[in-house]
């Protein structure tokens, strides 16, 4: 039989060539937003039109990473004020995002009162958990043969916060790098290990050396 097609044209169609020009699309299209610091009120117009844009991509993206500091600043708040900007948030999501994302947790996404202790900074990270839709505080999430570890940064100290995996999380992070051998992707608010604070102009020194303080890396990185 003739290999010719219906109009008895052998060469290929113009839309063949169109699909030969076109890239193939990826396996997985992943669009990381991070430290967009929501307030409870305003600039919510702002966020919407680039979620929209991010998503309205040729190739689309399969799925939304959110890096931290979603919200403007829930630390050292009344409570009520807190509960109204991870409220903003969720509305936000609700009514913007049309693909799967998943959130870490940051800083400004933990509520306590001045001076707190532990037990009150749990209560506002259990309340981020709850308004970003986290299965818990760390956990992981596979896609189209990669995974992503998403880790809870965070921790607090005396004076502040400080970054560091805690060690039930190193545990649990030690066991899925063992059992899964996919490609993985370590996902977490305060940079593992960065050169970025070297360009802070508020970088420490101390007896001529660089000293970075444990909010802008982890205290365990190594």
């Amino acid at each position: 039989g003739s290999a010719r097609g219906a109009t008895g044209h052998s060469g290929p169609t113009h839309g063949t060539e169109q699909a030969r020009a076109r890239p193939p699309r990826p396996a997985l299209r992943v669009a990381f937003v991070t430290d967009i610091h929501l307030p409870s009120d305003k600039y919510g117009d702002h966020v919407r039109r680039v979620l929209k844009m991010v998503q309205s991509q040729f190739n689309r993206v399969d799925m939304i990473l959110f890096g931290g500091d979603n919200v403007l600043a829930a630390e050292n708040s009344a409570v009520d004020a807190s509960k109204s900007q991870l409220s903003n948030w969720q509305k936000m999501c609700k009514e913007t995002l049309t693909v799967p994302n998943y959130s870490v947790i940051g800083n400004h996404d933990i509520w306590y009162p001045p001076g707190a202790h532990s037990s009150s900074y749990n209560t506002g990270k259990q309340m981020a958990i709850e308004a970003f839709q986290m299965p818990q505080r760390y956990y992981s999430v596979s896609r189209s043969g990669w995974r992503f570890l998403m880790l809870d940064s965070v921790h607090p100290k005396e004076q502040g916060y400080q970054g560091l995996i805690d060690e039930d999380q190193m545990a649990w992070l030690k066991r899925e790098l063992e059992r899964n051998k996919q490609p993985t992707i370590l996902v977490s608010h305060i940079p593992i290990f960065t050169a970025a604070p070297l360009l802070d102009s508020h970088l420490m020194s101390h007896q001529g050396h660089f000293r970075i303080s444990h909010q802008r890396i982890l205290k365990n990185a190594r």
